[in-house]
């Protein structure tokens, strides 16, 4: 079998070569452009709708422009900390979706509710991207969880968004994958994707709103708001280091909140979980410094297209 162009005739062993290029082409194509895009901007012509969304108070909306596979990666927020430290460290959720034309997204933003304080410091909220043109009922796609607020020494594992469903902190007031704390005895609860953590048994800082419920971040107690920082917008929590308690950091927000604590001495907030609907997932546990965000690519690679 020979290929011909124009009257000359080329052997099969030179159209093999040029078979094993176009491969390699296509590999490194594939190999940069879905795997590498969020740090090599060159790959970025290779993609078509490239959004990014960043943290504003607000839940935004997108509309779907075209039906394809979408790339879409969320990002939850640091938590704040005392001076001179660094406060836990947001998730890092990223997934491929299958969404069609005309579908509207709700989009909240996590916020660091401060870089640094010489107060008690609140956790970072969690960022969500949900179906639904109101986040009242809207459905979660991707949802990374916010850092937990740090007082003193270097933010644990704990403290960080995680990439479980549930966030980290005391088994006895774990909710349900996908809602808030439950009510503890030192520290409201972080907000989940469902419903808002729970009030602080002990000295009422109340729990941060769940993403249905607006996302809002916690606020501490009247009475001793000047010792802290409120918790970042997304479901961030407070500290309380009233009478026994010594909560010293907010917990954070996410698909489901970081817990309180139960009275014992924690310098940190717990973080909050995450949630990945999509497939081809890369999930990263305390990733993310400062605000989050959210990016969505329209991918055009081979990879993603034949996941479609």
């Amino acid at each position: 079998m020979f290929l011909y162009l124009g009257k000359k005739r080329v052997r099969p062993f030179i159209m093999l070569l040029l078979l094993l290029f176009i491969i390699i082409i296509i590999y490194f194509y594939c190999y940069c452009c879905y795997y590498y895009y969020a740090n090599n901007y060159y790959c970025y012509y290779y993609f078509q709708g490239y959004t990014v969304f960043y943290a504003t108070g607000t839940i935004l909306q997108w509309v779907v422009p075209a039906t394809g596979a979408y790339t879409i990666s969320a990002l939850g927020a640091q938590g704040c900390a005392y001076s001179g430290l660094a406060g836990g460290l947001g998730a890092s959720m990223q997934g491929v979706f299958s969404l069609t034309a005309g579908q509207t997204l709700s989009i909240l933003v996590g916020q660091q509710p401060c870089a640094t304080t010489t107060s008690y410091p609140g956790g970072g909220g969690g960022t969500f991207v949900a179906l639904g043109a109101s986040y009242t009922t809207a459905t979660p796609l991707i949802v990374a969880g916010g850092g937990g607020g740090v007082y003193s020494g270097t933010a644990p594992a704990a403290c960080g968004g995680q990439t479980t469903q549930l966030g980290s902190g005391n088994s006895l007031y774990q909710p349900s994958a996908g809602y808030g704390s439950l009510s503890a005895p030192c520290g409201g609860g972080g907000g989940g994707f469902y419903s808002s953590g729970g009030t602080d048994t002990e000295y009422s800082p109340p729990g941060a709103q769940g993403f249905r419920q607006g996302g809002a971040g916690a606020v501490p107690n009247p009475n001793y708001a000047s010792r802290y920082t409120n918790g970042g917008f997304g479901g961030g929590g407070t500290a309380n280091t009233e009478g026994y308690c010594i909560t010293r950091g907010g917990a954070g927000g996410g698909y489901s909140g970081g817990t309180g604590n139960n009275g014992a001495g924690a310098n940190f907030g717990n973080g909050g979980g995450s949630f990945n609907g999509g497939f081809l997932q890369v999930n990263s546990a305390s990733y993310n410094y400062g605000f989050g965000f959210v990016e969505i690519f329209a991918s055009t690679s081979l990879v993603a297209l034949f996941a479609y």
